[in-house]
């Protein structure tokens, strides 16, 4: 027993003694040590496989008296570096501390940053919203400006056509009329306009773009009216070439011009020469401008460019002419 006593007090003097101090210090850091490195290898152990982790778990949970104990070895080796190696524990606490802060501080960033970015990515949205509503509005007053420069064009047709000096003569005779644009039509060189004998329309009645004439009515319905054109194959009418006075017969061609026929004056025709009515057999009242004449040197045809564009007819006038007129 005082062996005992003894050998108590000789560990206690060594202990504490400068080099029992350091000596404990040693042992604790180098038992702390490879508690760290035998920790870390087992959290590599989870990379190794399922299999291999399930089996550690297993071992661990065998041999679990055995980490009680060494959880308490190793609260006792925390203890006594705290206790007797400040000058080893301070810096790396510090250090530490450090890294704690480091961590603390990315970890919060998040909490920082994502209720704004949260309110970023929501504005934006409204924004791209909004954005989307505004282009839509956009095309849609496109549209209108479309439709309004549609009509205001389509009504300065209608005026000019109410302004020629047959409409304001008289109203009753004439009917205004929309062509309607077919392009499965049979037709070569007719028209369908808008209206019939619903409307006051008669066959033979003469049609005019503005104060041109561009063809008669041949086909007659009771809401529509096919015109055939002047320039159709089977259009003739007499006509008179000013200056000179020339009668002779307009001919389709089934293009865009027509041609003079039966005419024996040849050499008096000349280009530039005006093409109207003439009246004969009361189809048409006489002095309805028509066209040109266009006459080529290198061809014996003596043709006739028409003062209207067929190809460009959007509103008409049905006029028929009184027996006084004619």
């Amino acid at each position: 027993m005082l062996y005992i006593l003894d050998l108590v007090k000789k560990i206690l003097k060594f202990y504490n003694s400068t080099i029992g101090k350091k000596l404990v210090v040693a042992t604790t850091g180098i038992l702390f040590s490879l508690f760290l490195v035998v920790h870390f290898i087992n959290n590599l152990i989870v990379f190794a496989g399922r299999d291999v982790f399930n089996k550690l778990v297993t071992t661990l949970e065998a041999v679990r008296p055995l980490i009680i104990l060494i959880e308490i070895v190793l609260a006792l080796i925390i203890f006594f570096l705290d206790v007797y190696g400040v000058k080893f524990t301070k810096p790396v606490r510090s250090f530490l501390n450090d890294v704690v802060y480091r961590v603390t501080f990315l970890a919060s960033t998040p909490t920082r940053f994502l209720p704004q970015a949260g309110k970023d990515i929501s504005s934006f949205f409204k924004v791209k919203e909004e954005n989307e509503r505004l282009k839509l509005e956009l095309e849609k007053y496109k549209s209108l400006e479309l439709n309004v420069e549609f009509l205001t064009d389509e009504n300065k047709n209608l005026q000019k056509i109410l302004e020629t000096e047959y409409f304001n003569k008289n109203l009753s005779n004439i009917i205004l009329a929309k062509v309607l644009v077919d392009k499965n039509s049979p037709f070569l060189k007719s028209i369908i306009v808008n209206k019939g004998s619903k409307h006051g329309a008669e066959l033979g009645m003469a049609v005019l773009d503005k104060e041109y004439l561009v063809g008669k009515i041949v086909e007659l319905n009771f809401t529509t009216s096919r015109v055939l054109l002047l320039s159709d194959l089977n259009s003739k009418i007499p006509v008179d070439i000013l200056p000179n006075s020339i009668q002779s017969i307009l001919s389709g061609t089934g293009k865009e011009n027509g041609k003079i026929q039966y005419v024996k004056e040849e050499t008096l025709i000349e280009n530039e020469n005006k093409v109207f009515t003439s009246g004969a057999g009361g189809i048409f009242k006489p002095g309805i401008p028509i066209g040109e004449i266009d006459k080529k040197q290198s061809n014996l045809e003596i043709n006739v460019s028409f003062f209207s564009d067929f190809s460009q007819l959007r509103f008409v006038k049905l006029r028929s002419f009184s027996s006084e007129e004619n």
